[in-house]
């Protein structure tokens, strides 16, 4: 499996933003916002994203991969649960290199076992 380090995704998201002929909203979860958000050692194989308006076009998504000759995939988490009103805690990336692609990550929380 391969593993891809914040760079590499910051990379790819600038390579989609140069890429979106419009703006979209995009909330990534799993290993992907740990690593854009929290944990710059964190890596993943994917950016999953919860499946809440449009999602990123595929078209763009491979315009992306061949910009920056990396392979990441963009998947809709196909199971994922999210706490009521998980709207309200969402963290925007901060990331004002893209205009275009406005991703956020759900607060860091920790559940007690």
């Amino acid at each position: 499996m391969r593993e891809f380090d914040r760079p590499a995704l910051r990379a790819f998201l600038e390579a989609v933003d140069a890429e979106l002929p419009d703006s979209l909203d995009v909330v990534v979860i799993g290993g992907a916002a740990i690593a854009l958000a929290y944990d710059p050692t964190h890596g993943t194989s994917d950016i999953d994203t919860l499946a809440l308006s449009k999602q990123l076009p595929p078209e763009v998504c491979e315009r992306a991969r061949l910009k920056i000759g990396r392979q990441i995939l963009v998947e809709v988490a196909g199971v994922a649960q999210a706490p009521d009103s998980f709207e309200e805690r969402l963290v925007e990336c901060g990331i004002s290199a893209y205009p275009s692609c406005a991703s956020s990550f759900p607060s860091a929380t920790i559940s007690p076992s």
